[in-house]
């Protein structure tokens, strides 16, 4: 039986674009999100925490935590950006608004940078809510949420693992969510 995968490496050109977008990720403009909607997702882990904030991705991964993680990155790597944002809820896809937790798991992995820098491109998804109720470290009960930030060309960025809903805790205001589709078609039409 054959490979039905292909293996494709990434152009100097393209390593080179995704290293410069890294090193100067507060200088992306709205813009530069809305031209990602038309791309295919691709992960990228160069700025994954593992050990640094107690939202580390070297955490206690259940197995549940584990399959719903993969399935929903084979998810988004089928879909584009705008099909994503099309069915949010599926996915509990949302803006991570600033507040005073993830300020903090921030600044410990970006000390020279402003959280607030940010604000536009900070997003979460949950891996699934559980049945028991609330999610809460001391009973082990789980509602993983996976915060990210999104970049050009369809790359997103995962950077922390929060299984317990802390970062944003579910009793919290709901954020505003900006439909980047629509955003999108707002500024082709200006064009």
């Amino acid at each position: 039986m054959g490979n039905k995968f292909a293996i494709t490496d990434l152009s100097v050109a393209e390593i080179e674009k995704q290293r410069k977008e890294l090193s100067s990720i507060r200088k992306l403009k709205q813009e530069d999100l809305n031209c990602s909607l038309n791309y295919h997702v691709t992960v990228c882990y160069p700025l994954i925490d593992i050990d640094k904030t107690e939202y580390g991705f070297g955490q206690k991964f259940n197995t549940t935590d584990t399959l719903e993680y993969f399935k929903i990155m084979k998810k988004f790597a089928n879909n584009k950006l705008s099909d994503l944002f099309k069915n949010k809820e599926e996915y509990h896809l949302n803006p991570t608004p600033i507040n005073e937790n993830i300020k903090k798991a921030l600044q410990t992995i970006f000390p020279d940078v402003d959280p607030y820098d940010f604000r536009e491109f900070m997003y979460h998804f949950g891996l699934y809510t559980d049945e028991k109720g609330n999610a809460d470290r001391n009973t082990d009960v789980r509602s993983p949420r996976i915060h990210f930030l999104l970049g050009c060309d369809g790359y997103i960025y995962p950077l922390f693992f929060d299984p317990y809903h802390e970062i944003q805790p579910g009793k919290s205001k709901k954020p505003k969510y900006i439909d980047r589709a629509k955003l999108g078609q707002k500024i082709k039409k200006r064009k």
